[in-house]
C-alpha cells in the first residue's frame, strides 16, 4: 500500500508477525505467541484484521490461523493506541515485497514459499467466526453468483417484524456460498427497519427502509424486517455497481420465474404486505395425514406501539378457512380443519375451493384458540384464515408441506425369479393412514423414490452381494411401477425405496419403507425372490480330450456352471457349509441329443457338489452292444427348478466310440527282435478299425506267462523294448531301447509300438503276453465276458520270414 506499507509475514522462527504504520508514523506489530513449523505441502488459512481508533489502546489488530485467532504478544486480539488512520489506500500486493527498503525490522523478504489461493478482502475487521467460515467454503464446481432469491410469507401483521430469507443461487437455481460479498437491502416503500435473525455477522442496517450485509460462508440468511406502517412493499437486493453486471433478485436466470425461485405460493419476488390486524398460525411441515395441533392468534397493532395485542379475546368466532395448491399446483383432496374439509360440500374426495369452510374457534383471554389441521395429499400448501363480519376484515395465511410417511411395495415378480433377468415391483407412496397420496411425483420438480437391494439369503463365506440395477419409473397418481430390475445373484433379498431427494420439497423430511420383515430389512428370509440360476452351461472335457472323443464307458468330465442372463457365473448356488442355506439343488445331466443306442450313467450331480456355483462330475456313456458305430452325445444339466442347460449358451458335447485293444500274436526267430501288434481299436460300420485319435489311453501295463514250461523258453528270458525297466510297460529291458522301437503308453496314434527283445541262441519256445487294459478298453474276446487282451509271441518254431540279408558298408 502506498504512503504508509503494511506487511503479514511468516518470520524464520515460525511466528507470524502483522505490523501497520499509521498516518502518524507509529508502527504497530502483533505477533503470535507461538513459533509454528508449516509442513510442505499442507494448505492453511490466514488472514489479518485492523480496526484504528484514537484513544488509549482501541486500536484492535488480529491474526487468524486455520479458523482460529491466534493468542498475540501482549494482548488477544493485539490492542495498542494510534493518533492517526491509514489514508490513500492504493494497490495491495499479495505473495511479493514489492517496495524495496521498507521491510520491517527481523523481516524477512519472501520468507513464505508457496502457492495463494482464494483471497477475501472486507471493508471492515471481521471476527474468529467469520475467518472459520471463510476457511470452510469449498468449491465443488467452477459456477459464480447469478442472482438473489427472496423468500417470505406474503404477509404479517405489522406488530410482528417479517420473516425474509434471502438465497443467493447460480445461473442453476442452486444455492452458493458467498463470503466477502456486500448486499445492499431496501424497501420500496422506504419504510422499514433491518435486523439479522439467522446471519454470521450484524446487519448494518441503514434507515429508511434500507441495510447493507456482508456474506460469511453463507448461502442463505434470515433477516427482519420490522415495520409501523400499514402498508404492501416491495423489497429489492442489489450487489455490486449498478448496471449490466449487477446482482439483483431478477439478474441472470433470476428474470424467469421459476418454482426454486418462488417468494410465496407460486409468484416469484412477491410484495409482502404489512397489516393492521390479523390471525397468526404456523402449520409446521409435517407427514400427511398426520393431525396437527395449531395455536391460531387473532392480533393487532398496538395503538401507540409496534406491539401486538389481542384483536378479540374470550370469544368464539366463525373463521373462514381455505386452501391453495402452490407445488403441485392443483390437487383432489382438501385441508381438513377442526375435521372440516375445506370446500363448499365440506367433501374429503373434493379439491380445496374459494369457499372453504367456516370453522368455529373459541378464543381465550390472549386472544388465541386451537384447532386442528390435516392433509391427506403431499405438497406445499397454503392455509388462509379470515374473517369479514362483524365490522372484522381479518386475514392470515401460512405455507406448509406434508410429505409421504412411506412407500408400499405391491406386485413383486412372483419367486422364482431367474438371476440377471428382469423382474418388476409396484411403489405406492402414502399418508400415515396407509392410504395413497396423488399428488407425489406431480410436483414442478417431479420427486420419485430410490430403489436399493439387500441379499439376505444365503450368508456364509462363500457367498456376495451380488450387483442390483435398475429404477422406478415416473410416479403416477403416486404410484410409480419398476418392469426392468435385475438382480444377479441366486438366493433372496429385500428391496429398500427411499426418497430420492431427501428432503421433501425442501421440508427436510424423508421417507422409506422396505420389504422386510416387520419393516426390518433381513430380519430372516428377505421377501423379494427366491432367485435361482437364468441356465447352466456344461462343458466337457472328453475322455481322450486330446483326440476329440471318449470311449464307451469311460468317464469323462462335465462342469457344471450355474449362470444368470447376463452370462456370469451365480456364485450363491453353492450347496457346501460355506453358505446357509443351500441354494443349489440336484442337478442332473441327460443326452440332448437323445441317440437311444446307450445309457448315460453317474448322471446325477448332488447339490453339495456345487461350490460357488461351480460343480464337476464323472458321468460316461456306455453303449448297449460293443459292436456300435461312434455317436455323438451332448451333455444337458437341469435341476429341480427346471433351470436348465437348454437355454443356455454352452452344452457340451462328446463323441462316443465303442473301443478295444488288442494284442495279435507274432513269431520269428529267437535271434531276432519281435514286434507284436498291439492297437488302440474302435467299431466303426461293421468292423474294428485302428483308432489312430487315441493318443491318451494310459494306465496299460504287460505281463508274461509261461503256456508251455516243457519247451526252451522261459519268461525271464524276454523283455520289452521300453525307456529302461522297468519302464512304462512294466517289462522293460535293462537297456533302454532306440526310441523308434520303444513301447508307448499313451500309443502313438493308436499303435502302443510292442516289440520283444530277441531271447538268444537255444531260447526257443512260447509266452503268452496279456496287457492290463482300461475296464472300457476290454472285450468279449472268448465269449465268457470282457477280459484283457493277451496273444501269444513264438520264438524258433517257424523259420524267420527273411531269405537274405547284408549289412550296408
Amino acid at each position: 500500500m502506498a504512503t504508509q506499507p503494511f506487511f503479514f509475514m511468516k518470520l524464520a522462527n515460525g511466528r507470524l508477525r502483522f505490523a501497520i504504520t499509521d498516518s502518524a508514523g507509529t508502527v504497530l506489530t502483533a505477533e503470535t505467541s507461538t513459533s509454528r513449523s508449516f509442513a510442505a505441502n499442507t494448505w492453511h488459512h490466514v488472514g489479518v484484521s485492523w480496526n484504528i481508533k484514537p484513544g488509549s489502546n482501541q486500536t484492535v489488530l488480529q491474526i487468524f490461523l486455520d479458523g482460529d485467532l491466534e493468542t498475540t504478544n501482549t494482548t488477544t486480539p493485539y490492542r495498542s493506541t494510534s493518533s492517526g488512520n491509514i489514508t490513500n489506500l492504493s494497490s495491495i500486493y499479495i505473495g511479493d515485497n514489492r517496495t524495496s527498503g521498507i521491510t520491517p525490522n527481523t523481516g524477512t523478504p519472501n520468507g513464505a514459499n508457496g502457492t495463494i489461493d482464494e483471497i477475501y478482502i472486507y471493508a471492515r475487521d471481521i471476527s474468529a467466526t467469520q475467518a472459520e467460515a471463510d476457511m470452510n467454503i469449498v468449491r465443488t464446481t467452477c459456477t459464480s453468483l447469478d442472482h438473489f432469491h427472496i423468500v417470505h410469507s406474503g404477509q404479517v401483521v405489522g406488530c410482528n417484524p417479517a420473516n425474509v430469507v434471502v438465497e443467493a443461487h447460480d445461473a442453476a437455481h442452486a444455492l452458493f456460498n458467498l463470503a466477502g460479498t456486500t448486499m445492499q437491502i431496501a424497501t420500496s416503500s422506504s419504510h422499514g427497519t433491518w435486523s439479522g435473525i439467522s446471519t454470521i455477522n450484524p446487519v448494518n442496517d441503514t434507515g429508511n427502509g434500507t441495510a447493507n450485509y456482508t456474506f460469511s460462508n453463507e448461502s442463505r440468511i434470515t433477516l427482519g424486517l420490522t415495520n409501523g406502517f400499514i402498508e404492501t412493499l416491495n423489497i429489492n437486493l442489489a450487489s455490486g455497481q449498478s448496471g449490466p453486471g449487477q446482482i439483483t433478485e431478477t439478474s441472470g436466470a433470476g428474470v424467469i420465474c421459476v418454482p426454486s425461485d418462488y417468494t410465496f405460493g407460486s409468484t416469484c419476488d412477491s410484495n409482502l404486505t404489512f397489516l393492521e390486524a390479523g390471525f397468526l398460525f404456523d402449520v409446521l411441515n409435517h407427514i400427511s395425514e398426520v393431525s396437527q395441533t395449531v395455536t391460531v392468534s387473532a392480533v393487532r397493532k398496538s395503538n401507540n406501539s409496534l406491539t401486538c395485542t389481542p384483536a378479540f379475546a374470550s370469544v368464539n368466532r366463525n373463521i373462514n378457512f381455505t386452501c391453495n395448491y402452490n407445488n403441485p399446483a392443483t390437487g383432489s383432496m382438501p385441508v381438513r380443519v377442526g375435521n372440516k374439509a375445506l370446500n363448499s360440500g365440506n367433501s374429503t374426495t373434493a379439491a380445496c375451493d374459494s369457499s372453504g369452510q367456516n370453522v368455529n374457534l373459541s378464543f381465550n383471554a390472549s386472544g388465541v384458540a386451537t384447532t386442528t389441521v390435516q392433509y391427506a395429499d403431499v405438497g406445499n400448501m397454503t392455509l388462509t384464515a379470515k374473517i369479514t363480519t362483524g365490522g372484522l376484515n381479518m386475514t392470515g395465511s401460512d405455507n406448509f408441506i406434508t410429505a409421504p410417511a412411506i412407500f408400499a411395495f405391491s406386485g413383486i415378480s412372483t419367486a422364482p425369479i431367474k438371476a440377471g433377468s428382469n423382474f418388476g415391483i409396484t411403489v405406492t407412496a402414502q399418508n400415515s393412514a396407509n392410504t395413497t397420496t396423488p399428488n407425489f411425483g406431480k410436483e414442478t420438480t417431479a420427486e420419485g423414490a430410490s430403489l436399493s437391494f439387500n441379499k439376505c439369503q444365503p450368508s456364509g463365506s462363500n457367498s456376495v452381494n451380488g450387483s442390483f440395477t435398475g429404477s422406478l419409473g415416473s410416479f403416477t397418481n403416486g404410484v410409480a411401477t419398476a418392469s426392468t430390475l435385475k438382480w444377479t445373484e441366486v438366493g433372496n433379498g429385500d428391496i429398500t425405496a427411499t426418497l430420492t431427494s431427501g428432503s421433501y420439497l425442501g421440508s427436510d423430511i424423508t421417507a422409506s419403507n422396505n420389504t422386510g420383515n416387520s419393516g426390518t430389512v433381513c430380519n430372516g428370509a428377505g421377501n423379494v425372490g427366491r432367485f435361482i440360476p437364468d441356465h447352466f452351461d456344461t462343458i466337457v472335457t472328453q475322455g481322450c480330450n486330446a483326440g476329440n472323443f471318449s470311449y464307451s464307458a469311460q468317464p469323462f468330465n462335465v462342469q457344471v456352471k450355474a449362470m444368470n442372463a447376463l452370462g456370469n457365473i451365480t456364485i450363491n448356488y453353492d450347496g457346501t457349509a460355506n453358505t446357509s442355506p443351500n441354494f443349489s439343488k440336484t442337478t442332473t445331466l441327460s443326452d440332448a441329443n437323445a441317440i437311444a443306442t446307450g445309457s448315460l450313467l453317474n448322471a446325477s450331480v448332488p447339490l453339495a457338489s456345487f461350490t460357488q456355483g461351480i460343480a464337476n462330475t464323472t458321468p460316461n456313456y456306455t453303449f448297449t452292444s460293443a459292436l456300435t458305430s461312434p455317436a455323438t452325445i451332448k451333455l444337458r444339466a437341469a435341476d429341480t427348478d427346471a433351470v436348465s442347460s437348454a437355454s443356455g449358451i454352452i452344452e457340451g458335447s462328446t463323441l462316443i466310440r465303442s473301443g478295444r485293444i488288442r494284442i495279435q500274436n507274432a513269431y520269428g526267430s529267437e535271434l531276432l527282435e519281435l514286434p507284436m501288434p498291439m492297437v488302440a481299436q474302435y467299431w466303426n460300420n461293421g468292423s474294428w478299425a485302428l483308432n489312430s485319435n487315441d493318443i491318451c489311453t494310459t494306465g496299460v501295463s504287460l505281463a508274461f506267462t509261461d503256456p508251455n514250461l516243457a519247451d526252451g523258453l522261459v519268461p525271464s528270458e524276454l523283455c520289452v523294448l521300453d525307456t529302461g525297466n522297468p519302464g512304462s510297460s512294466g517289462l522293460g529291458c535293462t537297456a533302454s531301447g532306440i526310441a523308434s522301437k520303444r513301447f508307448k503308453v499313451p500309443p502313438s496314434n493308436g499303435n502302443f509300438n510292442l516289440t520283444l527283445r530277441a531271447p538268444g541262441a537255444g531260447n526257443t519256445g512260447s509266452i503268452d503276453v496279456t496287457a492290463t487294459v482300461p475296464a472300457w478298453l476290454k472285450y468279449n474276446w472268448t465269449g465268457a465276458g470282457n477280459t484283457n487282451p493277451s496273444a501269444r509271441a513264438t520264438f524258433g518254431t517257424y523259420r524267420a520270414p527273411i531269405i537274405y540279408l547284408r549289412e550296408v558298408f
